[in-house]
């Protein structure tokens, strides 16, 4: 399991070597090639499966933001700065700014949690709790953040709905976007036959992790 930390982190490392782009890109591949030979034989425990899937997730933001200038961040700093220097002066609002974009990986997923939670809120506490939850946990689960959303606002305030659902997700965050949502919605149909939402989905969250 070592092994796999390793190489995860090598990878996250290797945007920042000087070299060549394309020997870069043919690094980033062979690491990536490695890793998933080392996930077919790993003993390793959940704990550090978790680590894993975290590095994995922070090398694959760390692509896929560097598709605009600056990635995630100027993206993050885009939307939230707006936002703050509506309730504060633009100094305090970018010192903000900047320190809550510093953990945010999730940018879909903070501005989706922000539209529901700035209803209910002021704007400087729902855009911090905001991007306090969008880290590497929520990185691409939006569609299964707002099922579980859905389903916890039947019966709880929107905070507490958003709270439990963010709690979920991250619950979940060692499976695929795609294969997790799956397993909740299927799972939680059969539960929610018999029980309440909530039995339902903490039943559901269970027996998908």
């Amino acid at each position: 399991m070592k092994r796999i930390i390793m190489l995860c982190s090598i990878l996250i490392a290797t945007s920042a070597w000087s070299q060549n782009r394309s020997q870069l890109l043919r690094d980033i591949r062979d690491l990536s090639l490695q890793i998933e030979r080392e996930t077919f034989n790993t003993r390793a425990g959940d704990q550090d499966l978790q680590q894993t899937s975290i590095l994995m997730r922070r090398a694959l933001n760390q692509l896929t933001g560097a598709r605009n200038p600056g990635g995630v961040f100027n993206d993050c700093r885009d939307f939230i700065f707006p936002e703050l220097k509506r309730v504060m002066p633009n100094a305090d609002a970018l010192d903000e700014t900047i320190k809550l974009c510093r953990n945010v990986a999730a940018l879909p997923e903070l501005k989706w949690i922000f539209s529901k939670i700035d209803r209910v809120l002021n704007t400087r506490e729902a855009i911090t709790i905001a991007a306090n939850y969008s880290d590497n946990r929520l990185f691409q689960k939006l569609d299964l953040l707002q099922f579980i959303f859905s389903k916890y606002n039947r019966v709880r305030p929107t905070t507490d709905s958003m709270n439990k659902s963010v709690q979920a997700v991250q619950e979940l965050s060692n499976r695929r976007s795609g294969e997790a949502l799956r397993c909740v919605q299927e799972n939680f149909a059969i539960y929610n036959r018999t029980m309440t939402t909530e039995e339902a989905m903490s039943r559901t969250i269970k027996s998908c992790r």
